[in-house]
């Protein structure tokens, strides 16, 4: 049904956030039908993004092989979002002062950085457009 929907029109975008959450079990299963999206509807572009562990799966899926852009967010950036989300808090009073400064301490060194793969069209394809 993808398919044939992107078919219809001229270029297409599909973003995929997230995709170390998707279920593993079922990960080879989507990542071969975004690799025939890519490779049958060459205008149509992947961007996936993910944890680093399942980088080698991705690149395994995709004939053309991935671009990889690693991406990791300032520190500052992760203070500053739970800084807000903190001030935000319907009940305040549910944690103390040590409670909230262990939050942005602890939970900044926690993050891990990402990475964004674009999938490349197998060079067959690109030698057909």
């Amino acid at each position: 049904m993808l398919l044939c929907v992107l078919s219809s029109v001229p270029r297409a975008y599909i973003c995929i956030d997230g995709l170390d959450e998707f279920p593993a079990e079922h990960r080879p299963k989507l990542l071969r039908a975004l690799g025939e999206v890519i490779e049958d509807l060459p205008r149509t572009r992947l961007y996936l993004t993910g944890r680093p562990d399942i980088q080698d799966e991705v690149e395994r899926g995709f004939t053309g092989g991935v671009q990889v852009r690693h991406i990791e967010p300032p520190k500052e950036d992760i203070e500053g979002y739970l800084r807000m989300r903190l001030a935000l808090d319907k009940h305040p009073d549910a944690m103390d002062e040590d409670l909230r400064v262990d939050i942005i301490r602890i939970v900044p060194k926690a993050t891990s950085e990402m990475y964004v793969l674009k999938p490349v069209m197998s060079k067959k394809k690109r030698r057909r457009l």
